[in-house]
C-alpha cells in the first residue's frame, strides 16, 4: 500500500486534467525508484480515453468491483480498491497516455476512481532496469526526475545539449567507419576499389569495385565565362532568325 499512502500528499502535475490524474506521475516516479526502472514514461492526459471508462461502467454497472479489461484500450474500474490493479497495472505499466474519471455508487455514495490507458505494443515501451530515467528512448528522450518525458518538455538548453551530443555521436560513427574501412581495404576509403588496369588482387589487396568518382571544386569564374558565351550564342542565333 506504499503508493496509496502517497495520494494525499502529491501535487498536481497536469494542467487541465481532472484531480484524479494529479498523483499518477508522482506515483510512477516513486515506483521507478522503488523497482529500479530506467525507462518509465511520464504519462500525458488524453481526454478521449474517458470514453473507455464510460464503456466499462456501462458494462459493469455504476458500483463495479475492481475490474481490469483490455480491448483496443485498457480500462481499470474502481482501481484504488485493489492494490494489484492500481499499483502493478495502473502505476507499474509503461503507458504514455491515460485518462481517469471519478463517479459515485448511487447505492452507497462511495467514490469510484477509474482509469483508462492507451495500449501500444512497441519495443521502446518496455521497462528496462537501471537508475530511473537513465535509459530513455529517443522518442521519449527527456529525463524529468525519475521519468522519461516527451521532447516537447525539453528546455532550450537541453535541446542544445542533445543536438551537440547527437553531432558528436555522428562524428564518432564516421570515424569508426573510416577505421574499419582502412583496416579492411588497406586505404582510407568508405568503399573498396575496383582493381586498376594491370593490377590484381595480389598487387592491390582488397580491390574489386570501381574507383569512387573524384569531385573537383567548381571554378566559378570559368563557369560564368561559359554561361556568358552560351547566352551570347543564343542572342546571336535569335538575331539571325
Amino acid at each position: 500500500m506504499l503508493f496509496l499512502g502517497l495520494l494525499a500528499i502529491v501535487a498536481p502535475l497536469a494542467l487541465g486534467a481532472p484531480p484524479c490524474f494529479d498523483e499518477v506521475n508522482r506515483l510512477k516516479e516513486a515506483y521507478a525508484y522503488k523497482f529500479n526502472i530506467a525507462s518509465m514514461n511520464k504519462v500525458q492526459y488524453m481526454e478521449h480515453l474517458e470514453r473507455s471508462i464510460d464503456y466499462g461502467l456501462e458494462m459493469n454497472g455504476e458500483c463495479p468491483e475492481p475490474t481490469f479489461a483490455l480491448y483496443d484500450e485498457a480500462y481499470f474500474l474502481n482501481a484504488r480498491e485493489n492494490t494489484t490493479i492500481f499499483e502493478d497495472m495502473v502505476i507499474g505499466f509503461n503507458y504514455r497516455y491515460m485518462a481517469c474519471k471519478v463517479t459515485y455508487c448511487p447505492r452507497t455514495g462511495k467514490e469510484i476512481v477509474s482509469y483508462a490507458a492507451q495500449i501500444v505494443t512497441i519495443q521502446h515501451n518496455r521497462k528496462l532496469n537501471g537508475p530511473p530515467a537513465s535509459k530513455c528512448h529517443e522518442t521519449w528522450p527527456v529525463p524529468k526526475g525519475g521519468l522519461c518525458a516527451g521532447a516537447e518538455e525539453m528546455t532550450q538548453r537541453e535541446r542544445q545539449q542533445r543536438n551537440a551530443r547527437d553531432y558528436l555521436e555522428y562524428l564518432n560513427r564516421k570515424r569508426e567507419e573510416e577505421k574499419r574501412s582502412e583496416s579492411k581495404y588497406g586505404r582510407k576509403s568508405a568503399v573498396p576499389l575496383k582493381c586498376f588496369p594491370g593490377e590484381t588482387e595480389k598487387t592491390m589487396p582488397g580491390c574489386y569495385q570501381e574507383k569512387p568518382v573524384e569531385y573537383k571544386p567548381i571554378d566559378w569564374e570559368e563557369f560564368q565565362k561559359t554561361m556568358d558565351k552560351f547566352v551570347d550564342s543564343l542572342i546571336a542565333k535569335k538575331g539571325k532568325n
